[in-house]
């Protein structure tokens, strides 16, 4: 039986010594211990390319993007805008969209800008942005490399839908879908074939509004098909707005309407699926569906003052559309998420229910459930600007969507192939027949436990774990992955050969130590895999 989420396959009925108490036969403990001394030699190298950006304010009240990795270091803040007191804005519900060269697109202001800014992937702003007549709204890329922008007349309607190549300039402009709505259509979305979709709403009769989603074509952007829908009955949220649009990577559309969440076939206009969400989808700050590897939907818990106040994340699932599972990320509300580039690590930026109400970055490994977390407030006065963008922040929608047969990091795999595998397409070191390594914690003792998988067997002579890298490193006392071999108490070993997990349960770890630990391996390919967490309760 193989269990499964957000692409990776975690075997099960794995043999183990009991975890509940120490190993006390001596030869038992000499095997264990012998065995992993065996194994550590020494420390590995290879950070995973990899990196999510955010918008926020400095200390000095500039606009600007920040870009930071998997173990929430900042990488650098790129300002935006000339003065504190300047025109220009950017707002989370515009959106970043990653391109084929690592290039992200990033509409503006939608009040008082009509810039498209190009930064480059280190966050330099070399790349001229693109003028139109009119404010962008929201952005998306094709796999071909056609930019297209959705703009407004700010407080009045819809401006057109423009076509952008990929070294900026104009390629046309079409009113024709956009003004089909009543505003402006605040969702687009491309599909893996390359179709393009907007979405919101359309009051046809004042009295019964229907949402709205048109299709339009990706040369012309003529009108090509168009579908209403009504809220379902007993719906009291949101109204009747086809809302956080999302594709799956196998081609259908899912979005909310009312509080329903609705999977749709967007050939046909016909659902699929539908179920009401109990108001989640939208906590008054976020707004987002994010869709996984496996067509799983993510988005966060509904705004309630009396309990969790939006700071849940949550997983329905792809094939029921019912609520798999639930994740606590933030006492207050969520500002924006975001799947990492291997599908594997959740993003978000939460605030904390207590004056003066300080935001963080969270990262959660969606394989283990651990949880870190990094404070904001070094940016800006508690961190109080800062969210995680619409569109695609980290890449991952650009791989596990929008350009799934292309190869990112020149590997040999394909994008689609390494979203499914839990690989990072952007890093060639990292592969779907490659290793992994987790790091997660036990209850209550918070003892370290490490988890190595490889599709290829653990000892494989060809494609197996390099032993000589296997690589533990704890705050700054460097690799002390030997010096652990005493406290293990159990080895849980997969029938298969390919999944290993060492728990050190005799090394209890004291609450609140803020220890970074890192784990690294490398194959005998050259794949590395690399894991890091913050010792419980996980906030830096």
């Amino acid at each position: 039986m193989t269990k499964r989420m957000s692409g990776v396959s975690l075997p099960e009925g794995r043999h183990r010594l009991d975890p509940a108490r120490p190993v006390r036969h001596g030869l038992v403990m000499l095997g264990i211990t012998m065995c992993w001394l065996v194994l550590a030699a020494s420390v590995a190298s290879g950070q995973i390319a990899d990196q999510i950006v955010l918008f926020g304010k400095n200390a000095a009240g500039f606009e600007g993007i920040g870009r930071f990795d998997r173990k929430l270091t900042s990488l650098g803040f790129t300002q935006t805008e000339a003065s504190a007191a300047g025109k220009g804005y950017l707002s989370q519900w515009s959106g970043a969209s990653l391109d084929a060269q690592g290039r992200y697109w990033v509409p503006f202001d939608q009040l008082n800008d009509t810039k498209v800014l190009r930064m480059a992937a280190d966050g330099s702003l070399i790349l001229p942005s693109v003028n139109l007549q009119y404010n962008p709204a929201r952005c998306a890329v094709s796999q071909s490399g056609t930019v297209y922008v959705l703009t407004r007349i700010p407080l009045s309607s819809a401006g057109p839908l423009y076509a952008l190549a990929a070294d900026g300039s104009v390629l046309w402009s079409n009113f024709a879908g956009p003004s089909l709505f009543d505003f402006y259509p605040q969702e687009m979305v491309i599909s893996p074939s390359g179709h393009i979709y907007m979405g919101d709403r359309k009051t046809i009769d004042p009295l019964s509004p229907v949402g709205l989603l048109v299709e339009v074509s990706a040369t012309t952007g003529d009108i090509l098909g168009q579908g209403t829908f009504s809220k379902p009955a007993g719906s009291s949220q949101f109204g009747a707005t086809v809302s956080t649009l999302a594709m799956s990577p196998y081609g259908t559309l899912w979005f909310a309407i009312g509080s329903y969440l609705t999977e749709i076939d967007p050939t046909t206009y016909q659902i699929l699926l539908q179920t009401d969400m109990n108001g989640a989808g939208f906590n008054g700050q976020t707004r987002q569906f994010r869709t996984d590897a496996l067509g799983n939907v993510w988005t966060v818990s509904a705004y309630t003052p009396a309990g969790d106040w939006g700071g849940d994340v949550l997983c329905f699932s792809g094939s029921t559309a019912q609520l798999a599972s639930t994740y606590k990320l933030a006492a207050g509300a969520i500002y924006g998420l975001a799947l990492g580039p291997s599908g594997e690590d959740l993003f978000a930026v939460g605030v904390q229910q207590v004056p003066p109400f300080p935001r963080r970055l969270v990262r959660l490994n969606l394989v283990t459930g651990v949880k870190s977390t990094q404070p904001l407030a070094s940016f800006d006065s508690y961190g109080s600007e800062w969210a995680i963008p619409n569109d695609d922040p980290t890449g991952f929608i650009w791989a596990n969507v929008t350009d799934q047969g292309g190869d990112a990091d020149g590997d040999g795999a394909t994008n689609r192939e390494e979203a499914l595998a839990g690989s990072n397409p952007f890093d060639a070191a990292s592969r779907p027949e490659g290793p992994k390594v987790y790091v997660s914690f036990l209850p209550t003792t918070n003892a370290l436990a490490l988890t190595w998988v490889d599709p290829d067997g653990l000892l494989d002579p060809q494609g197996g774990l390099d032993l000589s890298t296997l690589s533990v490193t704890i705050g700054s006392y460097g690799n002390v992955f030997w010096l652990l071999a005493p406290f293990a108490t159990a080895l849980d070993l997969s029938p298969d050969g390919k999944q290993a997990t060492l728990t050190y349960g005799a090394l209890p770890l004291p609450l609140d130590k803020k220890w970074q630990v890192e784990a690294t391996v490398v194959d005998l390919t050259g794949a590395t895999a690399s894991d890091w967490q913050v010792t419980p309760p996980g906030d830096l």
